[in-house]
Order: C-alpha cells, then sequence, then structure tokens
C-alpha cells in the first residue's frame, strides 16, 4: 500500500506518491494508495484523496488511515468512505488499530461493507485478531517494526492478507456492473483476500505470506466492486517512504 498523501499537517500530497504509483503499475505489482486522515472535514479529505491518486486502475486497493482522535470516529469514517467510494467507484478499507476498533460500535461501517485492514502488533500473522464489528479484518499488520533485505534497520511495516483470494479482489472491478434484467417483474439481485498488501510512507513497509482459512469469514461484507451512490505466499511490496512524511503509528 502506497501513502498518497493526507490531511494530518494540512493537505498535502506525499511527495514519492507519483513515483511509487508509477513503477508500482509498469513492473505489474499489486498495490492500493492510502490516505492519513487528519480529522477536519471528511467530505473535503476524501475529495482531496481523489484528486491525488486519479483514477484507478483495474485491482487497485484503496484505504483511508485512521490514526487521529476524533469525537465520533464511526461517522467521521463513515462519511470519508462513502464520498470516497463514490468518487472512486470502489468501496474503501478502513485502517485502524485494534483498540479504536474495539472501543467503539462500527457497525454503520462494517454494515456497509467497508473492509477492516487492522494494526494488531502482535508480532503473529497466523493469529486474527478481534475485530469488533467485522467478522474479521481483510488485512492484518501484525508489526511495524520488521526487517527486509536491502533496507535499513527494523523499520518495515509487516502485513498479511486474510483468505485465500488476491489483493485485487479488494480493489477496483476490470468491469462495471451487469445491466438489470429486461424481464418484467424481475430484480437484479465471497472469499476473503491471497496475497499480503504492503503499506509505504513513512516508514518502510512490506508485506508476509497470506494465510488460508477454512472458510471465509465475511460472508455478509462484499469483496471490492463498485461503490454505489447510496454509499453502502506473496511477494513483499517495497517502497522507500520519504522523510517528508508522518512517523506516527497506530
Amino acid at each position: 500500500m502506497i501513502k498518497a498523501g493526507g490531511s494530518d499537517d494540512g493537505f498535502y500530497t506525499d511527495s514519492q506518491f507519483y513515483q511509487n504509483r508509477d513503477q508500482a503499475r509498469r513492473l505489474g505489482i499489486p498495490r492500493g494508495f492510502y490516505y492519513y486522515a487528519g480529522g477536519g472535514n471528511p467530505v473535503q479529505e476524501a475529495q482531496h484523496f481523489v484528486s491525488i491518486v486519479g483514477p484507478l486502475q483495474p485491482g487497485e486497493v484503496v484505504a483511508m488511515d485512521l490514526e487521529v482522535d476524533v469525537p465520533d470516529p464511526v461517522t467521521y469514517a463513515l462519511q470519508f468512505l462513502k464520498q470516497s467510494g463514490q468518487l472512486f467507484g470502489v468501496k474503501p478499507l478502513l485502517y485502524t488499530n485494534m483498540n479504536r476498533v474495539l472501543n467503539y460500535n462500527w457497525a454503520p461501517v462494517a454494515g456497509s461493507g467497508y473492509q477492516l485492514w487492522e494494526a494488531d502488533y502482535d508480532g503473529d500473522p497466523a493469529a486474527v485478531p478481534a475485530s469488533g464489528s467485522w467478522p474479521g479484518p481483510a488485512i492484518k499488520q501484525y508489526s511495524d517494526g520488521g526487517m527486509l533485505a536491502g533496507m535499513n534497520g527494523n523499520t518495515v511495516d509487516l502485513n498479511v492478507l486474510e483468505g485465500a483470494e488476491p489483493l485485487e479482489l479488494l480493489g477496483k472491478s476490470s468491469s462495471p456492473p451487469a445491466p438489470p434484467p429486461k424481464a418484467s417483474g424481475s430484480k437484479t439481485g465471497q472469499t476473503r483476500p491471497q496475497k499480503a498488501s504492503a503499506k509505504a510512507g513513512s516508514k518502510h513497509s512490506a508485506s508476509a505470506p497470506a494465510k488460508k482459512s477454512a472458510a471465509p469469514k465475511d460472508d455478509l461484507l462484499q469483496l471490492g466492486g463498485e461503490e454505489s451512490s447510496g454509499g453502502s505466499a506473496a511477494k513483499p511490496l517495497e517502497f522507500e517512504r520519504p522523510e517528508s512524511v508522518r512517523s506516527g503509528r497506530c
């Protein structure tokens, strides 16, 4: 996952974003983009996120990074997710830590189909963290102090993608939804993700091998797909994080 920008220190674009995005696209690396939300106006912040990233390519994932404290994080996150999802055409993930997940009722977010990227630094990629209103996270970040060849120090965020499907299924669909049938009276009416994701921003980031689960945990949540107007073992990804962005952690 590549940091696009944020609003925690005014509105800004990550200085390495376009280089990271374009290189990942050129090399065909599974990828996503996240935005460090600043706790201000969620609609304006979501619009800023979309303006940075631009149109998504098929399979690209987007995520809201919620680390700041706000009085009502559920409503704030839901407004951001709905606005950015409508503009991107895909449901974003919500990234936050387990403490925030368990201290609030996230049913409005989980019930609207927005999946969870959960930080729980237990160092165990196989352990499924408690996830409150969600049956489990789509992605677990299990360490913020990993090491990877070619990177200095233990400055790597380690993530694992739950389930047995590719990361791209959480992202932009390659084709538009099928039109409703024309027959009179007829109405239009998951698996979990295989490759792990990596978070690139102010620190190095990489992924761990994906876990395989016996059965999906997100039967009620849609993986990726198009956002309606109503809202509703992987290869490590290695990106250098610029010095100019955040050093805070969930």
